[in-house]
Formats: structure tokens, sequence, C-alpha cells
């Protein structure tokens, strides 16, 4: 029920799993085992080996190239089949690790996470295949690639996230970089200089491209002036002012910009960065961290539950009322928990985590849902509420003001995000080592 949106962050998916799930490609030679993998076996469980056909590594490997081919770039083939078939052989030993740790993904599993992804992009219950096929995926691929981010959510939780501790030092020291003497937003003003690479550019062009590029970066970095640089060799529109873009906040550029920009002082120059247009090189010309501007009327995030009765082809509204109304009669009289009701009673995903749905703001739900749930004091259950998605019943379990800059109302925030921080680390060392200790022919 999550208000993600459509035409932006479900896209970008839709198209990522296009790029690691190709249906188009070069002409495939006759297919052979091109690698056996088998993962270390730390249990009696026996293991069943992995083999890796020249065909999956094509699979993956050729929409990559195609991709790189329509932009310019020039392909180095080999490369990008090896890397595909590095991937293939990760994905390989996850899965054993997996079925050694009896960790499993079902296809109900699967389907549920297909009706959150409708819930939340506002989409009306089972609509998703048909947006998926209009935007050119295949359904069959789509859960595919949800079965592996869901195996990938479930070993993190069973292997990483025990090991991973946040001391209360490690919080603090976060919160007085980030809401210390300059709290606030941090902003970045930016100078850019492009040059523009052409498609189907000759690779002796795109050589003297990057060799110009590492020119103009190291005379930024030697202190010559940006705006002087800028009018004379930039591609960019920004060239007629100097190559000045402005100020930007952490999430507005692409995300390997927003990262190199984000590490850098003021003057700092980036590493050139290519990208369809050609090649950039930034320089950060300023940076300010601005307070955060607060409304007269406070605004709120909560943290609720839900039991829901789904609408269907069977059931009237009436029936679906009735069913909901009583629940809540059997709650209330029966004094019992709200969320072993949702396990017993809710027609949603949640049901199986008590019908919890975690944080959420205003604008990430249904308007019906939402106003509900705002108004709801903690602990009270509200009356039956009706959305599209079937009858409601909520429960508010916490409520937060959000517009607070003490260190009580950010710690958790905080803590969360160093948290995540160091489970993505770790995630990706439990790889490397488990990649280190397996069993793996290559042919």
């Amino acid at each position: 029920m999550l208000n993600l949106n459509i035409s932006n962050t479900l896209r970008f998916q839709l198209l990522a799993l296009l790029i690691l799930f190709p249906t188009v490609g070069f002409a495939a030679p006759l297919d052979r085992i091109v690698a056996i993998v088998e993962a270390q076996n730390v249990t009696e469980k026996s293991i069943k080996t992995r083999i890796i056909t020249q065909s999956e590594v094509n699979d993956v490997a050729n929409i990559i190239a195609s991709r790189l081919k329509k932009s310019g770039t020039n392909i180095d083939y080999a490369k990008i089949a090896k890397n595909a078939l590095d991937d293939l052989v990760i994905n390989a030993l996850k899965e054993q690790k997996a079925e050694q740790l009896s960790i499993t993904v079902t296809e109900k599993d699967i389907t549920n996470l297909m009706r959150n992804v409708e819930r939340n992009n506002k989409l009306a219950p089972g609509s998703l295949i048909q947006v998926l096929m209009k935007q050119g995926i295949n359904p069959d691929i789509y859960r595919d690639q949800l079965s592996k981010n869901l195996l990938d959510s479930r070993l993190i939780n069973r292997v990483i996230k025990p090991l991973v501790t946040v001391s209360e030092e490690e919080i603090k020291s976060l919160y007085q970089k980030t809401s210390g003497e300059l709290a606030g937003e941090e902003q970045v003003r930016l100078g850019q200089i492009l040059i523009a690479i052409p498609k189907s550019s000759s690779e002796n062009t795109i050589n003297q491209a990057s060799k110009r590029a590492q020119e103009l970066r190291t005379r930024l970095i030697n202190g010559e002036n940006i705006a002087t640089l800028a009018r004379r060799y930039s591609d960019d529109s920004s060239s007629s002012k100097g190559g000045d873009m402005g100020w930007f906040k952490r999430g507005q550029l692409i995300s390997v910009v927003d990262n190199a920009i984000f590490n850098l002082d003021k003057g700092g120059v980036t590493a050139p960065i290519r990208s369809p247009q050609g090649i950039h090189i930034f320089i950060v010309t300023d940076k300010r961290f601005v307070k955060p501007t607060h409304n007269e009327s406070l605004k709120y995030r909560v943290k609720a539950r839900h039991i829901l009765r789904a609408a269907t082809e069977n059931k009237d509204n009436q029936q679906l009322f009735n069913e909901i109304s009583q629940i809540r009669k059997e709650l209330q009289d029966s004094k019992g928990s709200f969320a072993d009701f949702a396990k017993k009673y809710s027609q949603d995903g949640s049901a199986k985590d008590g019908g919890n749905l975690g944080w959420f703001t205003e604008g990430m739900m249904v308007a019906e849902f939402e106003k509900a749930a705002f108004a709801l004091k903690v602990n009270e259950v509200s009356l039956p509420v009706k959305t599209r998605f079937g009858w409601h019943l909520i429960v508010l379990d916490e409520k937060q003001v959000l517009d607070s800059e003490s260190y009580a109302a950010k710690r958790k925030k905080l803590e969360e995000q160093i948290r995540q921080s160091k489970t993505k680390l770790l995630y990706k060392q439990w790889l490397r080592d488990l990649r280190a200790s397996a069993f793996i022919e290559y042919r």
C-alpha cells in the first residue's frame, strides 16, 4: 500500500529486469557446460550440483552488450560474458546455501509480493500482469527476479543480521555529523564540463574524448577557473553560464554522480564520469547546510497494523462488511491480541506478521486508509474502513512527530541507517567468502 511512483520507481525496476533477463541477443553458439558449482557443505544435507550453460551466460550478456552498443560504447564482449558468468555463479551459490539452511521461497510468497506491489503502486488487484506486459516485461521473468530478491532478504535475515551490532557511540557520532552545528540538509553547488561523444563514435574518437576529459580535470585540480574552461570546452548547455548547474541536494542526481559529489569538499573535482551523452567532470564550487522548514501544523508518522477482508468476485460489499464487523466485535469481546486476529483472519500478505504495516507517513497509503489511520489514538482500533482492496480494521501501534531535531527523535532512524550500511557490507563479504570456499570448475 506504499505510494511508490509507478511512472518512475516501478519503471526503473522493470528496466532493471530487462537488463538482467534478456529475451533478445546475438546468435547463440552450440550450448555447452561452462561451469560446475557446488557450495561448501557445512550441514548433513546433500547439495545438488549446479551446472551453468553457455546459453545462460549469453542470455545475460547479450542484452547488456546490445544496450552498450546502442549508446555508442566500445564493446568488450568477452569481459561482459565473464561478468555474466560471475553473476550466475554467485546466484547458484546463494541458492545452494539457502537449501542447506532450509530457507525457501514459495510460489505463494511471490504471489503475495506481487499483491504488495499492486497495493504499493495503487494498482487494482490482479492488474500487475497487464502493467508488466505493457512495459514489455515477461511476468515469469518478473516473478523470478522477485524470488531472487526475497532469497537475498531471507539469507540476510538468517545469516547476516544476527552478526550486526550498532553501538551508542556510533549513533551519536552520526548524529553529530548530520545534526550538529551544521544541522540541516546538505546541498552542493556544481560546475560541469561535458565532453560530448556522439553515438556510433569510433574507438579513436572515444579515446580522444577521454584524454581531453583527464586533461581538463587536471587543470581544474590545479586551480584553473571552471567558468573559463566550461565556456571554452564544455558541450553542455550550462557552458553559457560558465558550467554553473546550481544547487543540488542528495537524491536529485543519478546515483553515480550523487555518490561522487557528496564525498567531496568544496573545490573537489570528480573523476570523469561516463554517460550516454559523453564524459562529465564535476566540481563542487560551494557547499551549504539548509535547515529544514517547519510548517505550522506538525507532521507525523505512524506505525499500524490491519486486518483485511479482501474484495473478490464471490463476495459482495455487504458480505465483506458483515465479516469485518464480526471480527471487530469478537476482538473487542475477547480483548484478544490484534496481531493474533490478523494472523487468523486477514487476507493480506502482512497477515503472517500480525498485520504489521510498519511506519508510514502521509501520502503513502490510499486516501481512505490514511485518513482513518492518522485519526486514531495509540492502541485504538478503527471502525471498518472500505478501500478498493476490501474492508479493513486498523490499530495504531505508535505515532511520532517528524520535525523534531532532537537526538531522541532521530536515534532510531540513525541506528537503522548504520545497521543497513553494515549489513550491506557484511553481506558482500559473506558472498566473497562463500565463493572462495566453494568448488567451482570452469570449462
